[in-house]
């Protein structure tokens, strides 16, 4: 039998080998699959943030550029709050004379469209400060023109004109200004169309914006960036009077106006000529939070004068968080400095600030259920499985390859012994070597021998039947008390030539159980046959039947004196083919049909037969439990 054991021993170990494997390929894939499907969600979630924040600083930019825009687009006599004009001729063709028509400027008579423009202004070549919205004092008793409250509009320019002379001096805004300047316009102003004309450029514009001509790969900024300095040197003024002899012509005549770029170069121009807005960040005397100021240089016949405007940062960044509230309702704008070297798409193309969403970290995808999961979940179903089958497989096939084996081992060594006797005993009968007063004990030992090898064959036929499923059961509501009585009557003379006293006691005698009476009386009958064989206590043996309710169930139970079932032998003494200690087995013989055929019949009478422990050298007792009925 070791060779059994050894092959069974090794096929599970190869299984075992084979399982392991399985599972080490099916984790490796599974560890692999979900850190590709994770980066992926990860990457898409990423690409969904970077898509949201770009549409954000759209959305933000396409309310802001306009505004500024119109700013930027502003005459040099805007900035002005009184302008003279000369050479003005009327209807009549009476050309008047000169500082005779006066013209006030819009900022100082219009109101301004948000509350967020602090001040306009205009530094002179000496460094002298004005403001558009404050006039002079001798305009401002002027009739029908001003009323109350916009003394109390000029006090406030007046108040924060004042704090801007106190914030930097001349040379200071000429040093930043420059500075700023060559950093954002001359070293990132776009060379592409520096040749088209205006009016190319214009209808450019007029059909969907200027375009992109090369891709800038991973910097959305730096593409925002060109076409807001493109879309800025269109709506920058243009120059008027770029000749001596238009400047000397009539400028009622419009067929005597040229028009040339604001960043033309050419000696000959004269006049204005304008440069891009630079925005700069300024903190004016008297208030805490930084400012955004647009400031930008004129040629004005020569001298440099500068204009621009400031703007409330704090009411100006909110406006623009509100167009981006339902998109990221906790977020910021970050004031940055324009040297910095690489900057990304979260920073305005027109405003030198950072747009921060403030949402939560997305680093890590989160845990949703997809396609890979349920590829997986399948796979490793499907796996486990076949691991299960194959197991199960390979478990019946050593059992039954353990249960040949066995089933060969026993009936071959318990028919070794009755042939043998019968090979013996019949060549002695036949060839008159027996004495006639000895011949009928011969002829009794090979009919007990017979009926030895008929009850092994028997026993094994029905244990093939009960595994086929063909065993007929015919159930009948039987008293257990005739029960008792026909295992009286079938065992009592085989337990006295064994040597073992059969006793009974019924404590249900009025108890009847929907059973199969023979094959009841074959389970109490095997039972007793052990006990008679393996149940002595040196020369006598005590077999005891005894009858009982117990639990709801009426218990049958078949106990003897003998020494016992060993502890290691009763988790397989229910087994085919598994016998007790040999010692005990040498003169009765048996394959070990007994238990295993008794547990099955009382399975398909629907009761349980089960060991009972006595304990060590107290006998051994079997408990039949089947249901009661009703007589």
């Amino acid at each position: 039998m070791n060779w059994l054991a050894k092959s069974g021993r090794w096929a599970y170990i190869t299984f075992g080998a084979l399982g392991l494997l399985v599972v080490g390929i099916l984790y490796w894939a599974t560890e692999v699959s979900l850190r590709l499907d994770q980066k992926q969600q990860t990457d898409a979630l990423l690409k969904a943030h970077e898509n949201r924040v770009r549409l954000a600083i759209n959305q933000m930019e396409s309310w802001a550029n306009p505004i500024l825009f119109s700013e930027f687009r502003r005459d040099y006599a805007d900035y002005s709050p009184i302008n003279f004009t000369d050479n003005v001729r009327l209807r009549t063709g009476e050309l008047l004379r000169p500082a005779t028509y006066v013209q006030l400027s819009n900022l100082l008579t219009q109101p301004l469209r948000h509350d967020w423009f602090l001040l306009y202004f205009q530094m002179s070549p000496e460094g002298m400060l004005g403001s558009p919205q404050i006039p002079p004092d001798y305009a401002r008793n002027w009739p029908g023109e001003f009323d109350e409250s916009d003394y109390r509009e000029w006090i406030t320019y007046e108040s924060r004109l004042l704090a801007l002379a106190f914030t930097f001096a001349r040379e200071d805004v000429v040093t930043e200004y420059d500075e700023k300047r060559g950093r954002l316009i001359d070293q990132g102003e776009p060379t592409d169309d520096t040749d088209e004309e205006p009016e190319t450029r214009s209808s450019q514009l007029a059909k969907g914006g200027v375009q992109k001509k090369t891709p800038v790969s991973g910097n959305d900024y730096q593409w925002r960036r060109e076409n807001m300095l493109r879309l800025q040197r269109l709506q920058t003024p243009r120059v008027v009077c770029a000749s001596e002899e238009v400047a000397a012509a009539s400028l009622t005549d419009p067929s005597s106006e040229e028009v040339v770029d604001a960043n033309d170069t050419e000696e000959s121009v004269v006049g204005i000529r304008y440069e891009n807005m630079i925005p700069l960040w300024t903190k004016l005397s008297g208030r805490d939070n930084y400012d955004l100021m647009f400031l930008r240089a004129l040629d004005v016949g020569g001298s440099r004068v500068f204009q621009g405007f400031v703007i409330d940062w704090q009411r100006f960044s909110s406006e623009l968080l509100a167009q981006v509230s339902d998109l990221f309702p906790d977020a910021e704008i970050e004031i940055i400095d324009d040297s910095i070297e690489s900057p990304d798409e979260t920073v305005f193309s027109l405003i030198p600030a950072r747009f921060i969403p403030n949402t939560p970290d997305i680093a890590i995808a989160g845990f949703s259920w997809n396609h890979t999961h349920s590829f997986l979940l399948m796979g490793w179903g499907g796996a486990i499985f076949l691991l299960v089958a194959l197991g199960f497989g390979l478990r019946s096939m050593m059992q039954l390859s353990e249960r040949r084996t066995q089933f060969a081992y026993a009936v071959t060594h318990e028919l070794r012994t009755p042939l043998t006797t019968f090979q013996l005993y019949t060549d002695m009968l036949a060839n008159g070597l027996v004495e006639d007063a000895s011949r009928q004990e011969y002829l009794e030992i090979l009919n007990q021998e017979s009926r030895r090898l008929s009850g092994l064959v028997s026993g094994v036929l029905e244990h093939s039947r009960i595994e086929s499923g063909s065993v007929p059961v015919s159930k009948e509501l039987v008293p257990v008390s005739e029960i008792l009585e026909e295992v009286r009557e079938a065992q009592e003379s085989w337990c006295t030539k064994s040597g073992a006293q059969l006793t009974f006691k019924n404590h249900s005698p009025d108890v009847s159980i929907l059973t199969d009476r023979r094959l009841t009386v074959q389970i109490l009958g095997n039972l007793i046959d052990n006990a008679c064989k393996y149940g002595r206590n040196g020369e006598s043996a005590q077999v005891s039947i005894t009858s009982r309710l117990l639990e709801g169930k009426c218990a049958l139970e078949v106990a003897d004196n003998g020494p016992g079932i060993p502890a290691r032998l009763r988790s397989s003494i229910f087994k085919p083919y598994q016998r007790g200690e040999q010692h005990a087995t040498t003169v009765t013989g048996g394959i070990g049909l007994g238990l295993a055929l008794s547990r099955s019949w009382a399975k398909m009478l629907g009761g349980n037969l089960e060991l009972v422990a006595n304990g060590k050298g107290q006998g051994a007792r079997f408990r039949l439990s089947l249901e009661p009925g009703n007589a």
